[in-house]
C-alpha cells in the first residue's frame, strides 16, 4: 500500500482487539455491579435500586465550566504554537478560544461564589433562627417569672407574710 508503512495494518487490528476486550469487560462489571445491587435490594429494601453516582462523574460534574476552560485553553495553546500559516480563520479560531477560556474561567468562579454566598445565606438564617427561638424562649421564662411573682405577692385581704 502507497504511503503506510506495513505495522499500520497491524495497529488498527490490535486497537480493534482492545477495544472489543476493554468493551466486553466494562460490560461485565456493570452487570456485576447491578446484579449485587439487586441482591442487596432484596435482603434490604431500604437501600433503593439505583445506586450511588460515581465518584469520577461527581468530580466531571461539579467542574465541568472548569473543564470547559481546560479544553479550550488547551486549543488555543495548540493554535498558537501551530506551525501552519496564519490566516484569518487562524485569527478567528485563537480570538474564540481566547474568549472562551475566559468566559468558561469566569462562569466557573462566579459560580462557585455563587454557592458560597449561598452557604453563608443559610448559615445566617439557621442563626437568626436560632435567636428567634432563643428570644421566644426568654420571654416565656420571664412570662412564668411574672406568673410566680404575682403568685407569691399577698392578696388584699391577706397580711404579708413575715420571714
Amino acid at each position: 500500500m502507497q504511503g503506510h508503512p506495513d505495522y499500520a495494518h497491524d495497529f488498527i487490528a490490535i486497537v480493534g482487539i482492545l477495544v472489543a476486550a476493554a468493551t466486553a469487560l466494562w460490560v461485565a462489571y456493570l452487570h456485576r455491579k447491578q446484579m449485587r445491587q439487586i441482591e442487596a435490594f432484596r435482603s434490604n429494601p431500604a437501600l433503593g435500586l439505583i445506586p450511588p453516582p460515581n465518584q469520577i462523574w461527581v468530580l466531571i460534574k461539579s467542574n465541568i465550566l472548569l473543564l470547559c476552560a481546560a479544553l479550550a485553553l488547551l486549543s488555543f495553546l495548540l493554535d498558537v504554537f501551530s506551525s501552519a500559516p496564519v490566516t484569518r480563520r487562524a485569527v478567528a479560531n485563537i480570538a474564540w478560544d481566547a474568549v472562551s477560556f475566559m468566559c468558561f474561567f469566569l462562569l466557573h468562579i462566579s459560580l462557585k461564589f455563587v454557592r458560597l454566598f449561598g452557604k453563608v445565606i443559610s448559615a445566617i438564617t439557621r442563626l437568626t433562627d436560632g435567636q428567634v427561638h432563643t428570644s421566644e424562649f426568654v420571654l416565656e421564662q420571664i412570662e412564668i417569672n411574672k406568673n410566680m411573682v404575682e403568685a407569691l405577692k399577698p392578696k388584699g385581704d391577706q397580711p404579708p407574710v413575715k420571714r
